[in-house]
């Protein structure tokens, strides 16, 4: 008996030959077939070979919900609310209004993308939800999405949002969660361009509101991100207040945290705040977070850090992580000499090859690449 016959014989498999053999598999062999899938189009295609694939991979299908449109925010999420047996799979929902609409009338958008949001919460369908993302140019047109979402989703506990060029006011709901895992602020263009010198500034009521909810109602946080890109940094030094004795992952973008002078023999309160939080697992910095000569005077013993973002000079003021971390990202541009990719010992993977125009000068100075044994990824501007 060969091994094909063997197989059909024990799990009596359907023959491949006929166009309902899908229907007729189990659910768990269905799920391993789609976990091994790479793309939810695949995924997609595979759940409408049949009825029986389609309701056993809707957990799947439906777990990540990205929504790249104002237009695919009212009718995805009309439909779930008509259809609280999908919507009930949703763990985590993305809202992009101005994705493929572009930004000409973006408050137009956002006002019907946070309202179609607000209804299907307070429907109560989304009682599965565990992440929400807000990824518009500016805030949700309808505050009281914030409030549909925290009264509404009882397993809400990771938020996402941004802020443009209009503040939220004092009032806002979204400063009313408590025992949160996550929260990530991106600051958006417009915040930059209208309000650098505001809002994370902790004399501005909002602000004070915003560091409170964070600092003394949510002791819990997982994971903790202020992410913006400027060449004008706007101050959240507030930031070395919190403790968050469970905080794995720390991202700061173009915020300063410690700017204000002090004498040399004074510790930064930055280096203060991350001796408190030596377990984090994941740090990503920018240029305008700390100076790398504050690294090599306080070497702080991290003891879980794995993943490394930041200049390269911040890194070379770290060498003692160096042995331990499996991923580094430098977020500024880096030069090289020769136009040939830049090389780690171990294994190491370039999503895009560092190579300097064909017009770069000879002088160009290769960046020194550190060596370590746990090494698995690289990333470059």
């Amino acid at each position: 008996m060969n091994f094909p016959t063997t197989m059909h014989y024990w799990f009596k498999l359907p023959d491949c030959r006929s166009p309902h053999n899908l229907a007729s598999l189990p659910r768990d062999l269905l799920l391993e077939i789609a976990g091994a899938l790479d793309s939810r189009t695949d995924l997609l295609s595979l759940s409408l070979t049949s009825k029986n694939a389609y309701s056993n991979l809707t957990s799947m299908l439906y777990s990540t919900l990205v929504l790249n449109s104002v237009e695919q925010c009212v009718t995805t999420l009309g439909m779930l609310e008509r259809r609280p047996d999908i919507a009930r799979h949703v763990l985590k929902l993305v809202i992009k209004p101005e994705a493929k609409s572009g930004t000409q009338q973006p408050r137009f958008h956002e006002g019907l993308a946070s309202a179609a949001v607000r209804s299907i919460a307070m429907s109560t369908h989304l009682d599965a939800l565990c992440t929400f993302v807000w990824d518009g140019e500016e805030m949700p047109g309808n505050d009281d999405m914030w409030f549909a979402l925290r009264m509404f989703c009882p397993r809400l506990r990771s938020i996402h949002t941004t802020i443009g060029s209009i503040l939220p006011s004092v009032n806002s709901h979204l400063f009313d969660f408590v025992d949160l895992a996550g929260f990530s602020l991106t600051l958006k263009p417009g915040f930059y361009d209208n309000h650098v010198d505001m809002f994370l500034d902790e004399d501005q009521p909002a602000s004070r509101k915003f560091w409170d909810m964070l600092i003394n109602r949510c002791p819990n946080l997982e994971e903790l991100s202020i992410d913006g890109i400027s060449t004008l940094p706007t101050d959240a030094h507030s930031l070395v207040k919190g403790r968050w004795p469970k905080l794995r992952k720390l991202n700061l973008g173009d915020v300063t945290v410690d700017w204000r002078p002090m004498s040399a023999s004074e510790k930064r309160p930055f280096i203060s705040f991350l001796e408190e939080h030596n377990s984090l697992r994941s740090l990503s910095l920018s240029r305008h977070n700390i100076q790398p000569s504050y690294f090599a005077t306080n070497p702080i013993a991290f003891t879980h850090l794995t993943d490394f973002s930041g200049t390269l000079e911040q890194l070379q003021a770290l060498p003692h992580l160096h042995a331990s971390l499996k991923s580094v990202t430098f977020r500024d541009p880096m030069q090289t000499r020769e136009l040939t990719p830049l090389a780690v010992r171990q294994s190491a993977s370039f999503p895009h090859p560092v190579v300097p125009p064909p017009s770069a000068p000879r002088s160009y100075m290769r960046p020194q690449a550190f060596l370590s044994p746990r090494l698995v990824r690289k990333n470059y501007p």
